[in-house]
């Protein structure tokens, strides 16, 4: 593979990571802070459609911003990289489907 694509395979599992922990963490906030949730349905119409286009923007920032920090990259990252993004999706799901067993029985 070339150096090229091998860097954006690195930046964009980069952009999916920072990307999950941001709506991870919007989605909590905003079911425990009303006015966050308020202002993204303000703004987007629904707060699902909110946090999505912001996942989006958030993702090719942090994407295109890794690519520049990027120095150099071989298959070995773009591996550690991918498996890291795999683990940060599945601990993002339990994190969430936690905390929503947990609201729903208190």
């Amino acid at each position: 593979m070339k150096e090229i694509n091998i860097k954006k395979i690195q930046s964009f599992s980069i952009g999916a990571i920072v990307a999950i922990f941001f709506v991870v963490t919007v989605t909590i906030l905003a079911e425990l802070y009303a006015p966050l949730k308020d202002f993204l349905k303000n703004m987007f119409y629904h707060h699902w459609i909110g946090k999505g286009v912001l996942a989006i923007a958030v993702f090719l920032s942090a994407s295109f911003i890794s690519y520049f920090f990027i120095r150099k990259s071989n298959i070995g990252r773009v591996i550690a990289c991918l498996r890291l993004l795999v683990i940060t999706a599945i601990i993002g799901f339990a994190v969430i489907l936690f905390f929503f067993l947990y609201e729903s029985m208190v």
